[in-house]
């Protein structure tokens, strides 16, 4: 896993349900139920008030607009994410669409129209392993 850059950190993010967010090195994105390294994402500022989320695979996670969520191999404004702190001290990521990451029970991610509990992630630094 490459050092992150200045103005990068290393983190994993958490679901409500306890899963890890995970980039997986065919495109795809699923939740894990620990953090290793697939589950390792190097968060970016771009300096607009987004950030990017890089996976291991150095792919970058993106919200497409038909509402689903897969790594793309360029940062471009479909992989700038706005992160929304929330009063129970979790973040949202609020996507180029005005949909939210979704973390579903099944494993599976997608964008939601609302930002509720399934929406709410803990990011932690380092992976937080």
């Amino acid at each position: 896993f490459a050092t992150p850059t200045p103005g990068s950190t290393v983190i994993s993010l958490q679901s409500v349900h306890g899963t890890y967010l995970s980039g997986w090195n065919n495109g795809g994105v699923r939740l894990q139920p620990s953090a290793q390294d697939w589950e390792l994402w190097t968060k970016r500022e771009t300096g607009s008030g987004k950030i990017t989320l890089r996976s291991i695979h150095g792919s970058y996670l993106s919200a497409w607009s038909d509402g689903s969520v897969v790594l793309a191999p360029q940062a471009q404004a479909w992989e700038e994410w706005t992160e929304v702190q929330n009063a129970d001290g979790s973040m949202s990521l609020l996507s180029h669409h005005g949909t939210y990451l979704s973390a579903w029970p099944d494993g599976s991610v997608i964008q939601a129209n609302h930002n509720q509990g399934w929406e709410h992630w803990l990011g932690r630094g380092g992976g937080g392993r």
